[in-house]
């Protein structure tokens, strides 16, 4: 099956000194088409300086959160474990305070593939953070090869893809800037 990633920007800004060489995080969608609008899922994938920045900054899970505490032992398994990628949140269409996203972890509550981890609507996810354990690797040369990996385990199935929209260096540093 043929897949499409229309990147909606990398984030070149999470960087320890802030603007960096490479980006630490890309938001992007998977398509079915090649103009980018039948969206399948949406993804924002971000690698070990980000997670790291974050974790640091207090930026991605409140330290009051009930979840803080299983998302450290997640990150620890993580660094310490074989996965190569960590998904953290999953994010539902129902838009009822704290009812539109879960923490989970994944593949560990795996039943089948990521769409079958329902909400309490019954409805399944239709965006999710991933880490992946690697650092400056979201060039979007490497982008396809985490992509296609990702798919696999995450959703069971293998799909060719193609990248159809990367915005340049300097438009993503003059959208730093807006």
């Amino acid at each position: 099956m043929k897949r499409y990633i229309k990147i909606r920007h990398w984030n070149y800004w999470f960087g320890i000194y802030g603007f960096s060489e490479f980006p630490t995080e890309v938001e992007f969608d998977i398509t079915s088409d090649s103009r980018g609008e039948d969206i399948v899922f949406h993804f924002d994938l971000m690698d070990l300086d980000c997670m790291e920045y974050y974790i640091e900054n207090n930026l991605y899970i409140e330290k009051e959160d009930e979840g803080y505490n299983k998302f450290l032992e997640s990150y620890k398994e993580f660094l310490n474990g074989a996965k190569l990628h960590l998904v953290t949140i999953l994010y539902y269409p129902t838009s009822i305070f704290k009812n539109n996203f879960n923490y989970k972890i994944f593949p560990k509550y795996k039943i089948g593939s990521l769409l079958d981890i329902k909400n309490n609507q019954g409805e399944s996810p239709y965006y999710v953070d991933i880490f992946i354990k690697e650092r400056n690797v979201l060039a979007p040369w490497k982008l396809i090869c985490h992509m296609k990996e990702i798919m696999l385990d995450l959703f069971g199935e293998e799909v060719e893809l193609e990248i159809i929209d990367i915005p340049s260096y300097k438009e993503t540093l003059k959208s730093f800037f807006e």
